[in-house]
C-alpha cells in the first residue's frame, strides 16, 4: 500500500517550529489514518487519486490544508509580530544610548573623585604649611620677648623701696601689732 501526502505551503509561512509542527501533524494524521482503516472495513482512507472519485479526492486534500492552515495561524499567533520586533529595536536603541550615558557618567565620576583627592592633598599640604608659619612665629615672638627681657633694667637692683620701720596702723589708728598693752 503507498500512502502519499502532498503539502503546499509556501516557505514563508514555515520557520523550524512550524516546520515540525506541521510534520509532527501530518506523521500524526497518517498513523491515525491507518490505525482507523485497519480497525474498520478493510479498506484504507488514503488512497491513490486514480481509486478515488475526484470529487472525494480534491474535498479530502481541502481539508487536509484547511486544517494545516488552521494550526499554522495557531502557531503564527502565538509568535510575536512586526510590533514586538519594533519594540525590540527601540529597546536596544535605549539600551545603546543609556550605556554611553553610563559611560560618560562614569568618566566624569573617576575626573571629579581624582580632582578631590588632589585638593585634599593641596588642603593637606597647605594646613602644614600653616603649621609651619605658626611654629615660625612664636619661635620669633619668643625671640623678641627675650631680648626685649634682656634690654630691660631689672625693677629688684636699681630701685629699692623703703620699708616702714614703725607700727602700722589702719584706718582707726588702731596698731596691727600687739607692741603696746593698754592698762584698763
Amino acid at each position: 500500500m503507498i500512502i502519499r501526502l502532498q503539502f503546499d505551503v509556501p516557505a514563508a509561512f514555515l520557520s523550524d517550529v512550524s516546520h515540525e509542527v506541521l510534520m509532527t501533524t501530518s506523521k500524526a494524521a497518517l498513523q491515525v489514518q491507518l490505525s482507523s482503516s485497519s480497525v474498520g472495513s478493510g479498506a484504507p482512507d488514503i488512497l491513490p487519486p486514480s481509486a478515488l472519485p475526484l470529487d472525494l479526492f480534491f474535498q479530502r486534500q481541502v481539508q487536509e490544508k484547511e486544517k494545516l492552515y488552521v494550526e499554522l495561524k495557531h502557531i503564527l499567533a502565538r509568535q510575536p509580530g512586526p510590533e514586538a520586533a519594533e519594540q525590540l529595536q527601540i529597546y536596544r536603541h535605549t539600551l545603546r544610548e543609556k550605556t554611553k550615558q553610563l559611560k560618560v557618567l562614569s568618566s566624569e565620576l573617576n575626573m571629579y573623585e581624582s580632582q578631590s583627592q588632589e585638593y585634599k592633598y593641596e588642603i593637606e599640604k597647605l594646613g602644614n604649611e600653616l603649621m609651619n608659619l605658626k611654629k615660625k612665629y612664636l619661635a620669633q615672638k619668643r625671640k623678641e620677648l627675650i631680648l626685649k627681657n634682656k634690654n630691660r633694667i631689672p625693677v629688684d637692683n636699681s630701685i629699692s623701696v623703703a620699708e616702714p620701720t614703725g607700727p602700722r596702723f589702719t584706718g582707726g589708728g588702731f596698731p596691727l601689732s600687739k607692741t603696746s598693752k593698754t592698762k584698763s
